[in-house]
């Protein structure tokens, strides 16, 4: 089978041009307080991004925070240690919440589950 030349390479242009690239959008910009090096994301059915971190926050264990797809965030929870340390993931339950262990911390020092 043999392909005509010319118009390969007009639809490799048309379709080329009609491509568009996507862009960057930052949500929020993290700081010391809202906690620093973010690990998981997770969406909820209303649109709403639930996010932890690794470490920072209020007593440098980690935080667990809600923002907007407009990056309005709200509902910032420290982790203190002694509740869990560094966050690490976020499952969506069967009930709308999300539920997620702590690398370390906790009444044992061996993680906890949130």
């Amino acid at each position: 089978m043999r392909v005509n030349f010319w118009p390969s390479v007009f639809l490799c242009a048309v379709v080329g041009i009609t491509c568009h690239a996507q862009t960057f959008t930052s949500l929020v910009s993290l700081t010391d307080a809202t906690g620093a090096e973010p690990l998981a994301l997770g969406q909820q059915a209303n649109g709403m991004l639930w996010v932890t971190t690794f470490v920072q926050g209020k007593f440098n264990c980690g935080t667990l925070f809600q923002t907007t797809l407009l990056g309005k965030l709200s509902g910032l929870r420290n982790f203190s240690c002694k509740n869990g340390n560094a966050p690490q993931g976020l499952t969506p339950g069967t009930d709308g919440s999300y539920y997620g262990v702590t690398f370390s911390g906790g009444p044992g020092n061996g993680g906890n589950c949130f």
